[in-house]
């Protein structure tokens, strides 16, 4: 992530750190880096994922062989198309709300993203490949550590600009 294509608007807005200490639920891509995925769900015609870290709860529904919605209203995860290449799973996400993390690093997102690309904030489409391991030998355990909003303020005076 380091060395994606990040225009000089999106650069500024990183060096403002606006998002680093905030406790909310991350978009897509980088809710799929940080939290932990608790489970998948192979539905007919869809895929449900739940993510589960640090207080969070997200499900994420992938709709299987089908077109983006012609009105759709924008959310924190946007709207979930997939399919399949051979053993890997193809998601394009549209109609995202503007959000201050919302390419992941401090990076925020307009309401132009669409799954690793911007207009405003990304000069071209990035990619991010993400492969999860399947531990069932591990116990989940939710809620080990609930963001505190008066703990994570803290670490705003704290960082440097």
């Amino acid at each position: 992530m380091a060395r994606w294509p990040v225009t000089p608007e999106g650069r500024a807005a990183q060096a403002e750190l606006i998002a680093d200490g905030l406790c909310y639920v991350e978009p897509t891509p980088f809710l799929s880096i940080l939290d932990e995925m608790r489970e998948i769900e192979i539905g007919e015609g869809e895929i449900v994922m739940h993510f589960d870290n640090t207080g969070d709860h997200v499900v994420r529904t992938v709709h299987m062989d089908a077109e983006h919605r012609a009105e759709v209203e924008p959310t924190r995860q946007g709207h979930s198309i997939g399919w399949w290449e051979g053993d890997t799973l193809v998601i394009d996400t549209i109609a995202f709300e503007p959000n201050p993390s919302g390419i992941a690093g401090n990076v925020p997102s307009s309401a132009g993203k669409r799954t690793v690309d911007d207009p405003v904030y990304l000069s071209e489409p990035a990619t991010l490949a993400q492969q999860w391991d399947h531990r069932p030998d591990l116990e989940f355990s939710p809620d080990s550590e609930v963001c505190d909003d008066d703990v994570a303020a803290r670490y705003l005076d704290h960082v440097p600009k």
